[in-house]
């Protein structure tokens, strides 16, 4: 089980992020879940931080 001290999001938002992790890596003390959208990092079976990546226009054509 892993829990989440997160307060902003709800428990099926959190299972709906888990389900559409793409990636899993080790980085220094944390487990990173990632997708395209997001980033989990989980340390000692506790999501620590949530990251949004969002995405950028390009100025450029």
């Amino acid at each position: 089980m892993i829990r989440a001290s997160l307060p902003q999001f709800s428990t099926d938002e959190i299972k709906s992020l888990v389900e559409s992790m793409d990636r899993l890596e080790a980085i220094n003390r944390y487990v990173v879940f990632q997708s395209k959208t997001h980033r989990l990092y989980v340390k000692d079976n506790r999501i620590i931080k949530v990251v949004h990546i969002g995405t950028q226009t390009s100025a450029f054509p």
